[in-house]
């Protein structure tokens, strides 16, 4: 088992959201918390070392954190390889 994988786990598991907050904080599983942090969900994210949150931020329960990434950009703009682009769609 990963080291996210036990960190979801142990957090699903915890009822209190401020403990929740104190382990989090503890492990650094997110890249940056700011002051005044509130985290209601028991469910960690997907990839979680490339959220950052700031000051005076509560993320509510349900919340869902969907990662992505450029290739909408490379397609559309071919990353400044339009031409190229359209050759491999084309194929």
């Amino acid at each position: 088992m990963d080291r996210y994988s036990w960190v979801k786990l142990r957090c699903y598991f915890m009822m209190n959201p401020r403990k929740r907050i104190k382990y989090l904080l503890r492990k650094k599983i997110f890249a940056e918390i700011g002051d005044n942090f509130v985290f209601f969900p028991r469910k960690i994210p997907q990839d979680p070392q490339f959220i950052r949150f700031g000051n005076n931020v509560i993320v509510a329960t349900e919340v869902m954190f969907i990662n992505h990434d450029i290739i909408h950009d490379m397609v559309n703009t071919g990353g400044g390889y339009k031409n190229n682009c359209k050759n491999i769609l084309a194929a």
